[in-house]
């Protein structure tokens, strides 16, 4: 199924884009999917570092608010931080407690 919709997020033909805003300062690629809670739209993101994905969710609500949840989590797929972005901002939204990470990577 070919979704054309517009996102508020990206223009088309951006699927695959680098993405920037990351502590992490290298080039990576990034899927990303958009998902509407409650009225507000969700894009949530896996940006691949290496051999890990790491999830995140931007908000953007009825209002014209934006919300960055920034970086969510490691994963081992794509298809896990996103699924794990977009539990973390509907609980956001909902405002009720976020999901834990599965993992976290210590950092020196």
């Amino acid at each position: 199924m070919n979704d054309e919709r517009i996102s508020p997020f990206t223009r088309p033909g951006d699927w695959g884009a680098s993405c920037p805003g990351s502590l992490i300062s290298r080039q990576r690629r990034c899927s990303s999917m958009i998902s509407y809670h409650n009225g507000a739209a969700i894009q949530a993101s896996a940006v691949r570092l290496g051999n890990l994905f790491i999830a995140r969710a931007s908000i953007l609500e009825e209002d014209g608010e934006a919300t960055s949840l920034g970086d969510l989590g490691v994963f081992a797929n794509s298809q896990g931080a996103c699924r794990f972005a977009v539990r973390c901002a509907a609980a956001f939204i909902d405002g009720e407690n976020m999901p834990l990470p599965p993992c976290r990577i210590a950092t020196a």
